[in-house]
């Protein structure tokens, strides 16, 4: 399936790029399935709202500097 979002956020520091694709959810405008380099985010697959999707990036990149 192809995403209907695509983002992507450049670490120069590291030399790494995380690639978000986002699938909307069938019948719902507010949620989407996330797929971060590939994988499901979270683990658990459920669909995310963009708050919780931006949270959890903010909240990874404070914790990797």
């Amino acid at each position: 399936m192809k995403a209907d979002l695509r983002l992507s956020i450049k670490d120069f520091r590291h030399g790494k790029t995380l690639r978000i694709g986002l699938t909307r959810k069938a019948f719902s405008n507010r949620q989407f399935f996330v797929r971060m380099n590939g994988e499901r985010w979270p683990a658990s697959g459920q669909p995310v709202t963009l708050t919780r999707l931006l949270t959890g990036v903010r909240q990874a990149l404070v914790r990797a500097l």
